[in-house]
C-alpha cells in the first residue's frame, strides 16, 4: 500500500516533468534530450558489455575446470605430477 502509493506519486510527478519539455519547442531542449538519450544507451551498452564479460570470464573458469577433470580422468599419472607442480610454482 504504501510503496505503490509512492510509487503512484513519483510517476504522477515524471509526467508532470515531460508534459512541461514536451511543450517547449525549444531545440537546446530538444537537443539535450538526445544526448541524454544516447548517453543513456551508452551507459547502458557499457554495463551489457561488463555482464557479457562476467558470463564469458565464469564460462571460461568452468570449462577449464571440467577440462581438467576429464584429463585427469584420461591421463590419471600425469595428474597428480600436474597438479604437484602447479602447487610448488604457487
Amino acid at each position: 500500500q504504501y510503496v505503490e502509493e509512492k510509487v503512484n506519486a513519483q510517476i504522477t510527478k515524471l509526467m508532470a516533468i515531460g508534459s512541461e519539455t514536451v511543450g517547449q519547442s525549444d531545440t537546446a531542449a530538444a537537443a539535450s534530450f538526445s544526448l541524454a538519450t544516447l548517453w543513456n544507451y551508452f551507459v547502458m551498452a557499457l554495463i551489457g558489455y561488463f555482464a557479457l564479460s562476467c558470463i564469458n570470464q565464469f564460462a571460461q573458469g568452468k570449462q577449464q575446470e571440467n577440462d581438467e577433470e576429464e584429463l585427469d580422468k584420461l591421463y590419471p599419472h600425469t595428474a597428480d605430477s600436474a597438479t604437484k607442480e602447479k602447487k610448488s610454482s604457487v
